[in-house]
């Protein structure tokens, strides 16, 4: 077994440090709010396990529903942004597809915005400023702190150009003022020869959302595996969370790599409930 890259004793570390920085929070009559945004009735695991985390943490969460008119979704968060009780907004993404993502992205207020989002934080971002980083490429740089893995230099391919993952991602990895310096390759469904990027990728960062679709023969040797994926699939008549690596297969070649459950996911939901804490910070101060 070669090295697993945990994230649950990350996560537990901040939750710690968090946990002080809210009854500091509670002192001043505050109490750190976040809005769950959704357009669909389904269920959730991301937003399940948000929930179940930010009560621990007494931090106060609601998931509301959008209604389908624009005007109508204009005039719900407007009235967020306005309530200074709320601190954090995270709209669940892809929107429904009739409405345009932009449009409806600009609508959140920067200050509310904790998963940078909007296209303000995000231009922000890439001059390597922020009013908050975005949670899962934040929670990949943690790791990668975590375990002393340093990205100078190295060859770092991103499989996925999400909006909360990729995009973000890259320009976090070759941004100057950020320190990082990796060689960034954005890999996606319409590029040819994939296997040519990711068989010679020093750091592999893989957010494709099928489950176990990366095998061993499509990573390099002693290469270092991020496995961002959180798909439920069926195992046996029961339901079960695994990412878009085959687990048991890959980490018998590689050097490191990130399990799911227990990798990326725990250390993003503390970055996140983080940014919720920063800007009740900023609201008091």
């Amino acid at each position: 077994m070669r090295k697993e890259l945990l994230g649950k004793p990350i996560a537990e570390k901040k939750y710690a440090e968090l946990q002080e920085r809210i009854k500091l929070l509670n002192n001043k009559k505050t109490e750190p709010k976040l809005m769950l945004l959704r357009f669909r009735n389904d269920f959730s695991y991301y937003n399940s396990a948000i929930i179940k985390t930010a009560n621990k943490l007494n931090i106060k969460t609601e998931e509301i529903y959008l209604p389908q008119h624009k005007k109508d979704i204009e005039h719900t968060i407007e009235i967020l942004n306005k309530d200074r009780t709320i601190h954090g907004i995270l709209p669940e993404l892809p929107i429904s597809k009739e409405l345009d993502e932009r449009w409806f992205l600009s609508l959140i207020s920067p200050l509310k915005d904790v998963d940078c989002l909007t296209p303000y934080n995000l231009g922000l971002l890439i001059h390597g400023e922020v009013n908050f980083f975005p949670n899962t490429p934040r929670s990949i740089i943690t790791i990668l702190d975590n375990y002393n893995i340093d990205t100078m230099g190295m060859n770092t391919v991103i499989v996925g150009r999400s909006l909360e993952v990729g995009i973000p991602l890259a320009n976090i990895l070759v941004n100057k003022k950020l320190n990082r310096h990796a060689t960034v390759t954005v890999c996606h469904s319409k590029t040819r020869n994939l296997l040519s990027y990711t068989t010679n990728a020093d750091i592999l960062i893989i957010a494709v959302g099928k489950a176990n679709f990366f095998r061993a023969h499509m990573v390099k040797e002693e290469s270092i595996i991020i496995d961002v994926g959180t798909n439920i699939v069926e195992d046996n008549g029961k339901k079960v969370l695994v990412g878009d690596v085959f687990y048991q297969e890959v980490k018998e070649v590689v050097r490191a790599i990130t399990p799911v459950p227990g990798g990326v996911g725990p250390v993003t939901i503390a970055m996140l409930l983080e940014n919720v804490v920063i800007a009740a910070e900023r609201n008091v101060a």
